[in-house]
C-alpha cells in the first residue's frame, strides 16, 4: 500500500470508530428513553388508580360522564402493555418490561384486582359513601392503599434502575469519548510518522535526482582546474630546475581551492548529520569562518563589535558564514565592502551580512536557496541550499534581499544541545 492508501485506511478506521461509538451511545440512550416512557405510563396508571374511588362515588351519585369501569379498563390495559410492550394511548410505544420487574408487577396487578372486586361490589349494591365510620369503606380504603403501595414499590424499583442506567450511559459516553480522542491522537501520530517517512524518502529521491543533474556540471567545473594542475605539472616536469614561479604556484593553489570548494559544496548538501551543539560565541564563529577564506587586500570586512552566546553547532555555522561571505566576495569581484551586523531580541539572534555588490538578479532571488540555483558562471548551486538546510536544522531561518544585497539569518538562542 502506498502512503495515500494507508492514510485513507486510517481515516476510514477513525470514521468507523466514531460512527460505531455514536451507534452504541444512541442505542443505549434510546433504550433508556423507552424505559422512561414505561415509568411515565406507570405513574399515570397509579394516578388513575388513586382517582378510581372518587370516580365511583360520583358515578353512584349520578354525576354525568362518570364511568369508573372505563378507568378500570384503562388501568388493566396499561398494566398489560407496561409488562408485555406495545402501544399505549395509541401514540406511545413501550418495550416489554425487563423480567427483573415481573414479580413486582404481578403483585401490583393482584392488589389492583382485589381492590376492583370489592369496588364492583359497592357499585352493584348502589350504596357507597366516603364515610370512614363505615367498616366496608375502611376495608376498601385499605385495599386502595395496598394497591398504591404495590405501585409505588414497582415505580421506585424502576426509577432506581433508570438512575443506574443514566450513570452507565454517562460513564459509557465518557469512555467512548476518551477512547475516540486517544485513537484520534494515535492516528495523528501514525499519520505524522508516515508522512515524515514519506518526506524523508522524497528528500532522498530529490537529492539523488539533484546529484544526477549535478554530475555533468561538476565534471565540467572540475575539468578546468584539473587541466590547470595538469599543465603546471607538465611544465614542472619539463623545466630544468623542477621549480614553479610565484604566478604558477598561485594558479595551482587557486585550482586546488576551486576543486575543494566544489567538492565541499556537494558533500555538505548530501550529508545529513546530527547537530553537535554547545554554547559558543557567535563572533568567534564568524572570525573562524573568515579565517577559512582567502581574502584579497581590496576586500574590507567590517565585523560586529558586539558579541552574544548561542547554543549551536559551531562547525556547521562556520560552513554557512564562510559560504555567504565567499559569495559576497565573488559578488563584489574581490573589491568592496562586506558588513556584518548582530542584533539580539528576547529569544533570537539576527545576523545580517551586507555587501556592496550589484545584487541578486530578480529572476533568481526567490529561488536562491534551491539546489542547482546559482548566479555564478562556475559553481555547483548547492552552497546556499546547504546553508538553508543547516539553519533549518537549528530551527532558524535565512533570507535574501537586495538594495543593498543582504543575507539575514535568524537563530534561536534557546536551542537545546544534542550530544
Amino acid at each position: 500500500m502506498n502512503t495515500k492508501q494507508i492514510i485513507s485506511s486510517l481515516v476510514l478506521i477513525q470514521i468507523f470508530l466514531l460512527v460505531g461509538s455514536f451507534g452504541i451511545s444512541s442505542y443505549y440512550e434510546n433504550e433508556h428513553s423507552i424505559f422512561e416512557r414505561s415509568i411515565i405510563a406507570l405513574t399515570e396508571t397509579k394516578q388513575q388508580s388513586d382517582n378510581l374511588i372518587h370516580e365511583t362515588e360520583k358515578y353512584l351519585a349520578g354525576v354525568p360522564y362518570s364511568h369508573p369501569e372505563n378507568i378500570i379498563q384503562f388501568i388493566e390495559s396499561s398494566l398489560e402493555t407496561i409488562k408485555n410492550g406495545g402501544m399505549i394511548d395509541g401514540k406511545t410505544r413501550l418495550f416489554p418490561l425487563p423480567e427483573e420487574f415481573h414479580t413486582l408487577h404481578g403483585i401490583a396487578g393482584e392488589k389492583f384486582e382485589i381492590y376492583v372486586i370489592h369496588l364492583n361490589e359497592h357499585i352493584s349494591s348502589g350504596v357507597f359513601s366516603l364515610d370512614y365510620g363505615n367498616p366496608d369503606f375502611l376495608v376498601l380504603e385499605t385495599q386502595r392503599f395496598d394497591t398504591d403501595g404495590a405501585f409505588d414499590v414497582l415505580l421506585n424499583s424502576m426509577i432506581k434502575s433508570e438512575n443506574n442506567d443514566t450513570s452507565f450511559i454517562i460513564t459509557l459516553n465518557y469512555i467512548l469519548a476518551t477512547f475516540n480522542v486517544a485513537i484520534h491522537i494515535f492516528m495523528i501520530f501514525v499519520m505524522l510518522r508516515i508522512l515524515n517517512k514519506q518526506k524523508q524518502k522524497e528528500i532522498k529521491l530529490e537529492k539523488f535526482s539533484t546529484i544526477g543533474e549535478l554530475s555533468a556540471r561538476l565534471a565540467h567545473d572540475l575539468l578546468n582546474p584539473l587541466n590547470v594542475l595538469s599543465g603546471l605539472f607538465e611544465i614542472l616536469r619539463l623545466s630544468k630546475n623542477k621549480q614553479m614561479n610565484q604566478s604558477q604556484e598561485e594558479r595551482g593553489f587557486r585550482a586546488i581551492h576551486q576543486m575543494s570548494h566544489h567538492i565541499l559544496d556537494v558533500m555538505n548538501f548530501i550529508r545529513t548529520q546530527e547537530l553537535i551543539n554547545s554554547k559558543n560565541s557567535i563572533l568567534e564563529i564568524i572570525n573562524e569562518s573568515i579565517n577559512r577564506i582567502s581574502i584579497s587586500e581590496t576586500v574590507i570586512i567590517e565585523k560586529p563589535k558586539n558579541d552574544f552566546e548561542i547554543i549551536c553547532d559551531p562547525l556547521k555555522l562556520e560552513v554557512v558564514f564562510s559560504n555567504i561571505i565567499s559569495n559576497a566576495i565573488d559578488a563584489i569581484k574581490s573589491k568592496g565592502t562586506i558588513k556584518i551586523f548582530i542584533q539580539e531580541s528576547e529569544n533570537d539572534l539576527e545576523i545580517k551580512i551586507v555587501d556592496s555588490g550589484p545584487g541578486i538578479p530578480d529572476n533568481v532571488i526567490d529561488e536562491i536557496f534551491e539546489p542547482l540555483i546559482t548566479t555564478k558562471i562556475k559553481g555547483t548551486g548547492l552552497g546556499l541550499a546547504s546553508c538553508k538546510s543547516i539553519i533549518s536544522a537549528h530551527n532558524g531561518s535565512i533570507s535574501a534581499a537586495n538594495n543593498p544585497t543582504t543575507f539575514t539569518i535568524i537563530l534561536p538562542k534557546s536551542l537545546q544541545s544534542k550530544k
